[in-house]
């Protein structure tokens, strides 16, 4: 039998103001904090303090905007099913009350709210999206194909998420924690069965060195090549080793290990540039801009300062950019 899928999106599920809640004939009262607590299943399990503190600060000063959404519970109290950061950023300002979405929903459906409503505002780290996949499959019997047209995520795209949880639970944390990006756990994945007694080398490497996703994939290529971490450097540096793809990888690689140093150009992205090496965090921004202009897209320098190049290869493709960032 066919499962239905929620198929409003957000907007109908979760209001966007008060006054659009009671547009659409929704039950919208002023309930106080005490009353309300988390759902248990919420997919998100970790806030970061700074990003609720800077909600705080926005709340303190306007007000919420957005109602939360909640399901009334037999005890008299309320759990919440979309709205949580607001929830306790609206602690943290002080607020004794807020205005709340009254309605019932199936379990089915809080789960599915959950993970849309952070997945689509990229609140999820990869390891809490990965295990909403799992729970939605494993709780109501759905196939990959079921949740990936449910959630709007391509097949691949739920597959190479559930791959991430068979990674071992050092890495899976590491991934939580931001860390290591998606990416680079990715670039994890694609080493062989054969050679996984390395990853967690390799894992340690990427992690203590600060290695790009597409150094961490070349190294993950190598080691399937034969190559062992420990003796990267030695095999990089043997005369007659070919050049082209390896060469930054060799570079890195010779700096790390004591070999020949990496000379600082005026790419300040790189690695072993003078300001420093890409943090995760930036890592993840940049892969989500590729995804989302569907083109080469590098951000140069820190978290404070710095750049955006996005890459076009015709008029039309030029023209396509435009109008995709403008009509952003």
């Amino acid at each position: 039998m066919a499962k239905k899928g929620l198929g409003r999106g957000l907007s109908s599920l979760m209001p966007e103001t008060v006054e659009d809640a009671r547009n659409q004939g929704e039950s919208v009262q002023e309930v106080s904090i005490s009353q309300l607590f988390p759902n248990p299943d919420q997919p998100r399990k970790e806030f970061r303090q700074e990003q609720l503190d800077e909600l705080a600060s926005s709340i303190a000063e306007k007000g919420i905007i957005q109602p939360i959404v909640a399901e009334p519970q037999s005890n008299g109290r309320y759990m919440i099913i979309a709205g949580e950061r607001r929830y306790r950023a609206a602690g943290i300002a002080g607020l004794q009350t807020i205005p709340v979405v009254l309605k019932k929903f199936s379990d089915e459906d809080k789960l599915e709210i959950g993970l849309i409503e952070n997945i689509q505002r990229e609140d999820l780290n990869a390891i809490e999206e990965a295990q909403g996949y799992r729970s939605l499959m494993d709780r109501f019997g759905y196939t990959q194909e079921e949740v990936s047209r449910k959630l709007g995520k391509s097949r691949s795209a739920i597959a190479n998420a559930l791959r991430l949880l068979r990674l071992p639970d050092e890495v899976r944390t590491g991934i939580r924690d931001r860390e290591i990006s998606a990416g680079h756990a990715k670039a994890l994945l694609s080493v062989n069965e054969q050679h996984s007694d390395q990853l967690k080398e390799l894992y340690d490497l990427i992690r203590q060195e600060g290695l790009s996703v597409r150094l961490a994939e070349k190294a993950a290529r190598m080691i399937n090549d034969g190559f062992h971490v420990d003796g990267l450097h030695a095999e990089l540096s043997a005369p007659g080793e070919p050049e082209g793809d390896n060469e930054d990888l060799r570079e890195q690689v010779l700096e790390l290990t004591g070999g020949a140093r990496v000379q600082s150009g005026d790419d300040d992205s790189h690695p072993g540039s003078d300001h420093g090496r890409k943090t995760p965090a930036l890592w993840d921004m940049e892969e989500a801009l590729i995804k989302h202009t569907g083109s080469k897209v590098d951000i140069k320098g820190s978290e404070e300062k710095g750049r955006i190049e996005i890459h076009y290869y015709s008029k039309d493709d030029l023209k396509r950019l435009y109008d995709l960032l403008l009509n952003d």
